[in-house]
């Protein structure tokens, strides 16, 4: 049993480690996706690897899993069903199916910020484990929001002034990390 809890504890810290990996790299990517000529579905599928990992680090019992699982379901099936961006491109996305798209992604990622910050904040001490695990979390809330600015800029077009037209969610990283940061738009 306690060996078993050991190993358990094992594989979570190695799981903090490759989110926090994955996060890192998916931010270069996302940048460079049209200089290096890579496909939308490519980038969408590098985030839903992400959204995986993050929930495989995150979740510690059935109940976090499923309701995680229940929160993700709908961004995996926007990548693989709707959109031009689509794996199998069923259907052209909808204002109405992108903005729920983005609400339920936002809310997934909340969802795995708070499961994180609840386990840090019962850490009896701080450890590299713990390190990337709040990194990780502080990553994951900025996309949080970037999320949320695409659920309002899909729900109500021309929410954000200067947007470029098309697709805007490097813009919304760009406002959402800004401000999460407090760097400043000046």
């Amino acid at each position: 049993m306690i060996s078993s809890l050991t190993e358990r504890s094992s594989m979570r810290t190695g799981a903090n480690h490759v989110l926090f990996v994955l996060l890192l790299c998916m931010f270069p990517v996302t940048s460079l996706a049209s200089e290096l000529h890579l496909t939308g579905t490519l980038v969408l599928g590098l985030y839903q690897l992400v959204f995986f990992a993050a929930l495989l680090a995150a979740a510690r019992t059935q109940r976090q899993l499923l309701i995680g699982g229940l929160l993700f379901a709908p961004s995996a099936i926007g990548w693989l069903f709707v959109g031009s961006s689509s794996l199998l491109r069923l259907t052209d996305e909808a204002v109405a199916v992108g903005a729920l798209i983005s609400l339920t992604s936002a809310t997934f990622l909340l969802f795995l910020v708070s499961l994180i910050v609840r386990r840090l904040f019962a850490q009896p001490h701080v450890s590299w484990s713990s390190l990337s695990a709040a990194a990780s979390g502080f990553l994951m809330l900025g996309l949080a929001w970037a999320g949320l600015y695409g659920f309002l800029e899909s729900a109500k077009p021309g929410s954000f002034g200067g947007l470029a037209q098309g697709d805007s969610s490097g813009e919304l990283f760009y406002f959402s990390f800004v401000t999460l940061t407090t760097l400043g738009y000046g």
